[in-house]
């Protein structure tokens, strides 16, 4: 079903019943807002619609995939928006990194090498939480600098 909202009172007024699978246990938009991802438990299938940007309304693709009992829908982010990231210096051994980005929901890790090179050894310094953006961390090298990796994971 697609709803719009009244922004006066918050009210929905239907404008679309899309037909989907039987059992339709959970969606998702892409982050990008172009496609629905369904989820239809019953059917054992997920199925992709297209979304309008101007009138919100689904159009079935015509993709899906077999899949047993679905019941949960994540979208799967091929190339994340590219963070900003900010090194602040606390003291002489620690600092403060700041991660920018759109996505709220993903998960980083912190990288540290002693040395660039072509072929750098890193160490994991910390595992952030998922939407974590700040982190306080120590630098434990003798160097006055740090050189610091970001891992996206999903």
């Amino acid at each position: 079903m697609v709803f719009t909202v009244n922004p006066a009172d918050g009210k929905l007024t239907q404008v679309q019943q899309q037909p989907t699978g039987r059992t339709p246990r959970s969606f998702a938009i892409d982050p990008t807002g172009a496609f629905c991802i369904v989820a239809s438990q019953d059917s054992t299938n997920v199925a992709l619609y297209a979304i309008n940007p101007q009138t919100g309304l689904l159009t079935a693709t015509g993709q899906s995939l077999s899949v047993f009992k679905p019941v949960c829908i994540l979208p799967f982010i091929l190339q994340p928006p590219q963070p900003a990231i900010t090194l602040l210096p606390d003291t002489v051994d620690t600092f403060q990194l700041s991660i920018c980005n759109t996505l709220n929901m993903l998960t980083y890790q912190i990288y540290r090498t002693p040395a660039l090179s072509s072929n750098p050894v890193w160490s994991l310094l910390t595992n952030g939480s998922p939407g974590q953006t700040n982190f306080a961390l120590n630098n434990a090298l003798d160097q006055e600098f740090f050189r610091a990796g970001v891992l996206t994971n999903y």
